[in-house]
Formats: structure tokens, sequence, C-alpha cells
């Protein structure tokens, strides 16, 4: 390789590299300044009754609404291309279990692998989807069938993650 070339690849390589440093940590100080706002919003779905005491949301799941809520706010933070980024990048950091998250434990913490059961909720709050469709269409429930030994903090999908690609999907095109 031709020397001026090298250096000018490495330049890149060093200029992207302090780039995506920057963005992650102004993404990490937005995620930090916006989980309590998230946690409160998830309880109060979580909590909803009617008049009967009955759930409003019987079959929301806590971790999916916290990326529907995560996602809506980081958008109105950074916009949604950004919000939506930092949203397949984490599923990508939860299926190779990046060291950098989690140096202690050289995952992410809790991480059951790469989730579009997680991405389906992104993207709803990504892209402005109301809460009432997300549930009606279903985007706060997982498409798995089993768990691994019926723990549902494993994924049912041994490597790969959780939910079913084709029904997320599908749950979209309604």
């Amino acid at each position: 390789m031709n020397p001026n070339l090298a250096g000018l690849f490495t330049n890149v390589i060093r200029k992207g590299s302090r780039m995506v440093d920057g963005t992650l940590e102004f993404v990490q100080n937005k995620l930090d300044y916006d989980k309590s706002d998230v946690d409160n919003k998830v309880k109060a779905i979580m909590n909803l009754v009617d008049s009967e005491g009955n759930k409003m949301y019987p079959n929301a799941d806590k971790d999916l609404l916290s990326h529907y809520f995560a996602t809506q706010n980081l958008k109105d933070n950074v916009g949604g291309p950004l919000a939506l980024a930092v949203g397949v990048g984490k599923e990508i950091g939860d299926s190779q279990r990046v060291p950098y998250f989690n140096p202690e434990e050289g995952y992410f913490k809790g991480s059951t692998g790469f989730s579009v059961d997680d991405l389906g909720a992104n993207v709803a709050g990504g892209t402005g989807m109301s809460f009432d469709e997300a549930y009606q269409r279903g985007l706060f429930t997982h498409t798995e069938t089993v768990p691994q030994n019926q723990d549902w903090s494993k994924s049912s999908q041994y490597g790969y993650g959780q939910g079913k690609l084709g029904e997320v999907i599908n749950k979209f095109s309604d």
C-alpha cells in the first residue's frame, strides 16, 4: 500500500473513531437523562387499570415498553435516524457480547442476544407511532414461542436472540 494512502486511511479511521466516541458519549448522556422518565412511563402503563380494576394493557412487556419509550425520548432529543441507529447498535452489541459496554462481564448486562422484538418496539417509538397503535399491533408482546429451559431471561433461539423477524414485520404491515 502506498505510504501516503496508508496515512490517509489511518487518519480517516482516527477521525471516524473520535466521531463515534463523541456520538456514543452524546447519546449516553441523553439516555442517562431520560432513563428515569422512561422507567416512570413503563411503570405507569404497567399499573394502569380500568374502573373495574382490570389492567388496561395486560399483554404489554416491560422490556418492550422500555425500548419504545427510550427510542421515543431519544428521537425527541437527537432525531429519529440516530435514535433508530442507536437501537440497532444496542442489539448488535447484545448479540456480540460487546465488552465496551460492560467490561466487567464482557456483554450488555442482562443481554439475551439480538432481539427483533426490541427493534420492533424501537421502530414504533422512533417513527412516532402512537402508543395505542403500537399496542394494538402487538409491538409490546414477544414473538418467541418458548424460551430456553423456560427461563425468559434467555433467548428462545440460542445464538440469535429473541423474536421472529417475519412476525415482527407483519405487525407493521396491517
